[in-house]
Protein backbone atom coordinates (compact mmCIF):
# COMPACT_ATOMS: atom_id res chain seq x y z
CA UNK A 1 0.00 0.00 0.00
CA UNK A 2 1.51 3.45 -0.75
CA UNK A 3 3.04 5.99 0.95
CA UNK A 4 0.32 8.65 0.88
CA UNK A 5 -0.52 12.06 2.47
CA UNK A 6 -3.73 13.00 2.36
CA UNK A 7 -4.27 15.46 -0.81
CA UNK A 8 -0.88 14.93 -2.00
CA UNK A 9 -1.01 11.42 -4.05
CA UNK A 10 -2.92 8.72 -4.40
CA UNK A 11 -1.93 5.19 -3.93
CA UNK A 12 -2.02 2.55 -6.78
CA UNK A 13 -1.37 -0.41 -4.99
CA UNK A 14 -4.76 0.09 -3.43
CA UNK A 15 -6.61 1.07 -6.83
CA UNK A 16 -4.77 -2.16 -8.44
CA UNK A 17 -6.56 -4.40 -5.83
CA UNK A 18 -9.52 -2.93 -6.61
CA UNK A 19 -9.40 -3.60 -10.15
CA UNK A 20 -8.58 -7.19 -8.64
CA UNK A 21 -11.88 -7.35 -7.23
CA UNK A 22 -13.73 -5.96 -10.02
CA UNK A 23 -12.15 -9.18 -11.83
CA UNK A 24 -13.75 -11.55 -9.47
CA UNK A 25 -17.26 -9.32 -9.90
CA UNK A 26 -16.47 -10.14 -13.34
CA UNK A 27 -16.33 -13.74 -13.46
CA UNK A 28 -19.27 -14.15 -10.81
CA UNK A 29 -21.90 -12.25 -13.83
CA UNK A 30 -20.29 -14.64 -16.16
CA UNK A 31 -21.01 -17.39 -14.23
CA UNK A 32 -24.96 -16.71 -15.04
CA UNK A 33 -24.36 -17.42 -18.90
CA UNK A 34 -26.82 -20.11 -20.53
CA UNK A 35 -25.72 -22.97 -22.66
CA UNK A 36 -27.09 -23.70 -25.57
CA UNK A 37 -29.96 -26.16 -25.75
CA UNK A 38 -30.93 -28.20 -28.32
CA UNK A 39 -34.41 -27.75 -30.21
CA UNK A 40 -36.69 -24.79 -29.07
CA UNK A 41 -35.31 -23.99 -25.67
CA UNK A 42 -37.84 -23.43 -22.56
CA UNK A 43 -37.82 -20.65 -21.15
CA UNK A 44 -35.42 -19.94 -18.80
CA UNK A 45 -35.66 -19.42 -15.14
CA UNK A 46 -35.55 -15.89 -13.62
CA UNK A 47 -31.78 -15.53 -13.04
CA UNK A 48 -30.85 -13.49 -9.79
CA UNK A 49 -28.80 -10.29 -10.50
CA UNK A 50 -24.79 -10.73 -9.48
CA UNK A 51 -24.29 -8.67 -6.16
CA UNK A 52 -23.07 -5.12 -6.94
CA UNK A 53 -19.79 -3.64 -5.63
CA UNK A 54 -19.64 -0.75 -4.04
CA UNK A 55 -19.41 2.09 -6.91
CA UNK A 56 -15.72 3.14 -7.62
CA UNK A 57 -15.76 7.35 -7.01
CA UNK A 58 -14.68 9.26 -10.12
CA UNK A 59 -10.79 9.34 -10.23
CA UNK A 60 -9.24 12.82 -10.94
CA UNK A 61 -7.83 13.27 -14.87
CA UNK A 62 -4.63 13.39 -15.44
CA UNK A 63 -3.50 10.18 -13.45
CA UNK A 64 -2.73 6.87 -14.64
CA UNK A 65 -4.77 4.71 -17.16
CA UNK A 66 -6.35 2.03 -15.64
CA UNK A 67 -4.48 -0.70 -14.50
CA UNK A 68 -3.41 -4.24 -15.60
CA UNK A 69 -5.59 -6.94 -14.34
CA UNK A 70 -3.44 -9.75 -12.81
CA UNK A 71 -5.41 -12.23 -11.05
CA UNK A 72 -3.92 -14.21 -8.06
CA UNK A 73 -2.27 -17.60 -8.45
CA UNK A 74 -4.49 -20.59 -7.50
CA UNK A 75 -4.27 -22.26 -4.49
CA UNK A 76 -1.29 -24.90 -4.63
CA UNK A 77 -2.13 -28.35 -2.96
CA UNK A 78 -2.26 -28.75 0.48
CA UNK A 79 1.21 -30.06 2.01
CA UNK A 80 0.23 -31.96 5.18
CA UNK A 81 2.22 -31.69 7.98
CA UNK A 82 4.34 -35.32 9.16
CA UNK A 83 7.16 -33.97 11.41
CA UNK A 84 7.58 -30.53 13.96
CA UNK A 85 3.34 -30.58 14.15
CA UNK A 86 4.02 -28.59 17.27
CA UNK A 87 1.59 -25.42 16.97
CA UNK A 88 -1.85 -26.87 15.98
CA UNK A 89 -4.74 -24.38 15.16
CA UNK A 90 -5.78 -23.70 18.95
CA UNK A 91 -2.48 -22.12 19.91
CA UNK A 92 -2.08 -19.90 16.84
CA UNK A 93 -3.04 -16.27 16.40
CA UNK A 94 -2.75 -13.51 13.73
CA UNK A 95 -3.02 -9.81 14.02
CA UNK A 96 -4.21 -8.49 10.76
CA UNK A 97 -2.83 -4.21 11.11
CA UNK A 98 -5.50 -2.46 8.50
CA UNK A 99 -5.83 0.90 8.36
CA UNK A 100 -5.97 2.57 4.35
CA UNK A 101 -8.60 4.73 5.12
CA UNK A 102 -7.36 7.91 7.31
CA UNK A 103 -4.53 9.03 5.55
CA UNK A 104 -5.93 8.10 2.47
CA UNK A 105 -7.03 11.32 -0.22
CA UNK A 106 -10.36 12.21 0.52
CA UNK A 107 -11.01 11.58 -3.12
CA UNK A 108 -11.03 8.16 -2.84
CA UNK A 109 -12.53 7.40 0.80
CA UNK A 110 -15.07 5.29 -0.81
CA UNK A 111 -12.33 3.32 -2.82
CA UNK A 112 -10.08 3.11 0.63
CA UNK A 113 -13.21 2.32 2.78
CA UNK A 114 -13.98 -0.80 0.02
CA UNK A 115 -10.38 -1.74 0.12
CA UNK A 116 -10.12 -1.76 4.16
CA UNK A 117 -13.17 -4.53 3.85
CA UNK A 118 -12.63 -6.47 1.25
CA UNK A 119 -9.07 -6.82 2.70
CA UNK A 120 -10.44 -8.02 6.30
CA UNK A 121 -12.43 -10.56 4.24
CA UNK A 122 -9.69 -11.72 2.07
CA UNK A 123 -7.76 -12.38 5.31
CA UNK A 124 -10.21 -14.00 7.25
CA UNK A 125 -11.15 -16.18 4.27
CA UNK A 126 -8.31 -17.48 3.77
CA UNK A 127 -6.79 -17.60 7.39
CA UNK A 128 -9.87 -18.01 9.42
CA UNK A 129 -9.91 -21.75 9.33
CA UNK A 130 -6.65 -22.13 9.99
CA UNK A 131 -5.71 -20.02 13.46
CA UNK A 132 -8.01 -20.20 16.39
CA UNK A 133 -8.45 -16.36 16.26
CA UNK A 134 -8.32 -13.32 13.88
CA UNK A 135 -7.30 -10.15 16.02
CA UNK A 136 -8.98 -7.13 13.66
CA UNK A 137 -6.91 -4.09 14.43
CA UNK A 138 -8.78 -2.26 11.46
CA UNK A 139 -10.25 1.68 11.10
CA UNK A 140 -10.42 3.39 14.35
CA UNK A 141 -8.57 0.02 16.25
CA UNK A 142 -5.10 0.14 13.87
CA UNK A 143 -3.27 2.12 16.58
CA UNK A 144 0.55 1.32 17.65
CA UNK A 145 -0.74 1.70 21.31
CA UNK A 146 -3.34 -1.20 20.59
CA UNK A 147 -1.17 -3.33 19.11
CA UNK A 148 1.49 -3.33 22.10
CA UNK A 149 -1.34 -3.87 24.60
CA UNK A 150 -2.70 -7.24 21.95
CA UNK A 151 1.11 -8.24 22.22
CA UNK A 152 1.59 -8.00 25.74
CA UNK A 153 -1.78 -9.80 26.26
CA UNK A 154 -1.11 -12.58 23.97
CA UNK A 155 2.77 -13.29 25.01
CA UNK A 156 1.45 -13.47 28.29
CA UNK A 157 -1.19 -16.28 27.82
CA UNK A 158 -0.06 -19.79 28.00
CA UNK A 159 -2.18 -21.09 25.83
CA UNK A 160 -1.01 -19.13 22.49
CA UNK A 161 2.26 -21.05 20.95
CA UNK A 162 2.58 -18.76 17.80
CA UNK A 163 1.36 -15.00 17.07
CA UNK A 164 1.92 -13.71 13.30
CA UNK A 165 1.31 -10.28 12.06
CA UNK A 166 -0.11 -9.15 8.88
CA UNK A 167 -0.01 -5.07 7.57
CA UNK A 168 -2.13 -3.41 5.29
CA UNK A 169 -1.19 -0.17 6.19
CA UNK A 170 0.43 2.67 3.87
CA UNK A 171 4.02 3.12 4.09
CA UNK A 172 6.85 5.25 3.87
CA UNK A 173 10.72 4.54 4.41
CA UNK A 174 11.14 3.50 7.86
CA UNK A 175 7.78 4.35 8.95
CA UNK A 176 3.84 3.28 9.00
CA UNK A 177 1.47 4.94 9.33
CA UNK A 178 -1.19 4.05 12.37
CA UNK A 179 -4.66 5.57 12.49
CA UNK A 180 -2.53 7.82 15.28
CA UNK A 181 0.10 8.54 13.10
CA UNK A 182 3.48 8.05 11.65
CA UNK A 183 5.58 5.80 13.70
CA UNK A 184 9.32 4.74 13.54
CA UNK A 185 8.91 1.17 12.88
CA UNK A 186 12.38 0.17 14.41
CA UNK A 187 11.41 2.41 17.39
CA UNK A 188 8.32 0.63 17.95
CA UNK A 189 10.02 -2.61 17.71
CA UNK A 190 12.20 -1.06 20.66
CA UNK A 191 8.96 -0.79 22.69
CA UNK A 192 7.17 -3.50 22.03
CA UNK A 193 10.43 -5.46 23.26
CA UNK A 194 10.56 -3.22 26.41
CA UNK A 195 6.84 -4.10 27.22
CA UNK A 196 8.06 -7.64 26.91
CA UNK A 197 10.93 -7.12 29.64
CA UNK A 198 8.69 -5.17 31.96
CA UNK A 199 5.57 -8.00 31.56
CA UNK A 200 9.12 -10.84 32.50
CA UNK A 201 10.79 -8.44 35.11
CA UNK A 202 10.89 -10.08 38.30
CA UNK A 203 12.01 -8.39 42.05
CA UNK A 204 16.26 -8.99 41.45
CA UNK A 205 15.96 -7.88 37.69
CA UNK A 206 15.17 -8.99 34.09
CA UNK A 207 13.59 -12.92 33.71
CA UNK A 208 15.66 -13.78 31.06
CA UNK A 209 13.71 -16.93 30.46
CA UNK A 210 10.52 -15.86 30.71
CA UNK A 211 11.42 -13.21 27.84
CA UNK A 212 12.68 -16.21 25.89
CA UNK A 213 9.71 -17.96 26.11
CA UNK A 214 7.30 -15.25 25.23
CA UNK A 215 9.89 -14.27 22.46
CA UNK A 216 9.56 -17.22 20.77
CA UNK A 217 5.84 -16.80 20.22
CA UNK A 218 6.46 -13.84 18.06
CA UNK A 219 6.67 -16.12 14.43
CA UNK A 220 6.42 -14.14 11.00
CA UNK A 221 5.18 -10.21 9.73
CA UNK A 222 4.21 -9.96 6.24
CA UNK A 223 3.80 -6.87 5.20
CA UNK A 224 1.79 -5.28 2.21
CA UNK A 225 2.79 -1.63 3.21
CA UNK A 226 5.25 0.24 1.11
CA UNK A 227 8.58 -0.03 1.57
CA UNK A 228 8.24 -2.97 4.41
CA UNK A 229 11.91 -4.64 3.33
CA UNK A 230 12.72 -1.24 5.38
CA UNK A 231 10.56 -2.19 8.30
CA UNK A 232 11.99 -5.92 8.84
CA UNK A 233 14.63 -5.30 10.94
CA UNK A 234 12.06 -3.26 13.34
CA UNK A 235 9.80 -6.03 13.58
CA UNK A 236 12.63 -8.73 14.27
CA UNK A 237 13.86 -6.39 16.96
CA UNK A 238 10.64 -6.69 18.07
CA UNK A 239 11.09 -10.10 18.71
CA UNK A 240 9.55 -11.27 15.70
CA UNK A 241 11.16 -14.50 13.75
CA UNK A 242 11.39 -13.11 10.44
CA UNK A 243 10.06 -10.28 8.79
CA UNK A 244 8.65 -9.77 4.47
CA UNK A 245 7.86 -6.67 3.03
CA UNK A 246 8.59 -4.67 -0.34
CA UNK A 247 11.51 -3.06 -1.15
CA UNK A 248 9.74 0.21 -2.47
CA UNK A 249 6.06 1.15 -3.59
CA UNK A 250 3.87 -1.59 -3.17
CA UNK A 251 1.46 -2.34 -6.19
CA UNK A 252 0.64 -5.19 -6.93
CA UNK A 253 -1.69 -6.81 -3.80
CA UNK A 254 -4.13 -8.10 -6.10
CA UNK A 255 -1.97 -10.65 -6.74
CA UNK A 256 0.33 -11.30 -4.49
CA UNK A 257 -1.59 -10.71 -1.26
CA UNK A 258 -3.70 -13.60 -1.85
CA UNK A 259 -1.32 -15.26 -3.38
CA UNK A 260 0.47 -15.37 -0.11
CA UNK A 261 -2.53 -16.20 1.69
CA UNK A 262 -3.64 -19.16 0.11
CA UNK A 263 0.45 -20.63 -0.23
CA UNK A 264 1.14 -19.74 3.51
CA UNK A 265 -2.09 -21.26 4.90
CA UNK A 266 -1.75 -24.32 2.83
CA UNK A 267 0.93 -25.50 4.52
CA UNK A 268 4.13 -24.14 2.47
CA UNK A 269 6.94 -22.59 4.36
CA UNK A 270 6.92 -18.74 5.38
CA UNK A 271 9.99 -18.53 2.50
CA UNK A 272 8.04 -20.39 -0.20
CA UNK A 273 4.70 -18.54 0.27
CA UNK A 274 6.88 -14.80 -0.06
CA UNK A 275 9.11 -16.33 -3.12
CA UNK A 276 5.48 -17.52 -4.73
CA UNK A 277 3.92 -14.15 -3.34
CA UNK A 278 6.41 -12.54 -5.81
CA UNK A 279 5.93 -14.85 -8.69
CA UNK A 280 1.96 -13.73 -8.66
CA UNK A 281 3.19 -10.85 -11.31
CA UNK A 282 6.02 -12.12 -12.74
CA UNK A 283 6.33 -9.99 -15.32
CA UNK A 284 6.03 -6.87 -12.95
CA UNK A 285 2.91 -5.06 -14.57
CA UNK A 286 1.33 -3.71 -11.91
CA UNK A 287 5.24 -2.12 -10.96
CA UNK A 288 5.75 -0.98 -15.17
CA UNK A 289 1.96 0.42 -14.78
CA UNK A 290 2.97 2.82 -12.02
CA UNK A 291 6.35 3.87 -12.54
CA UNK A 292 5.19 6.79 -14.47
CA UNK A 293 4.12 8.00 -11.31
CA UNK A 294 6.26 6.88 -8.71
CA UNK A 295 9.81 5.69 -10.16
CA UNK A 296 10.66 4.02 -6.74
CA UNK A 297 7.77 0.92 -7.36
CA UNK A 298 9.19 -2.37 -6.56
CA UNK A 299 6.53 -4.39 -4.80
CA UNK A 300 9.39 -7.45 -5.10
CA UNK A 301 9.17 -8.88 -1.49
CA UNK A 302 12.61 -9.72 1.02
CA UNK A 303 12.43 -10.91 4.41
CA UNK A 304 15.08 -10.06 7.39
CA UNK A 305 15.63 -13.29 9.95
CA UNK A 306 16.74 -12.98 13.64
CA UNK A 307 20.19 -13.79 14.10
CA UNK A 308 20.86 -17.01 14.78
CA UNK A 309 17.03 -18.42 13.04
CA UNK A 310 16.99 -20.91 10.64
CA UNK A 311 13.83 -20.17 8.82
CA UNK A 312 13.70 -22.43 6.12
CA UNK A 313 11.66 -25.09 7.55
CA UNK A 314 9.24 -22.13 8.80
CA UNK A 315 5.14 -23.66 8.55
CA UNK A 316 2.23 -22.46 9.82
CA UNK A 317 2.33 -25.74 12.37
CA UNK A 318 6.07 -24.61 13.54
CA UNK A 319 7.33 -23.58 16.23
CA UNK A 320 10.29 -20.37 16.28
CA UNK A 321 13.21 -22.39 18.38
CA UNK A 322 14.79 -18.78 18.65
CA UNK A 323 17.80 -19.16 20.79
CA UNK A 324 18.39 -15.41 21.51
CA UNK A 325 16.56 -12.41 23.51
CA UNK A 326 16.06 -9.35 21.50
CA UNK A 327 16.81 -6.69 23.37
Amino acid sequence: METVLRNRRWTGGLLALFAGFLVLGGAASAAHAWPPNPGPPPAPPAVPAPPALPALPALPGGLLPPPPLVPALPPPAPVNCTSQCDVQRQGRVVIFLNNTVKYGDDSYRLLYKFLETSGKGVVVGELGPHYREIVDLSGSNATSSQLRAKLRELQADPSVQAIDLIISLHGSPATLWFEDGEKNVASLGQDISLDRQSSCRIKRGPNADCELARQRKLRAVYSAACYGKSHAVGWVAAGFAVAAGAYGVHTDSAASFPTFLSTWRSGYTFKESVERANQADGGRKYDNWAKSKWPEADSRRSWFVASGFDFDGLRIWTKTQQNRVQR
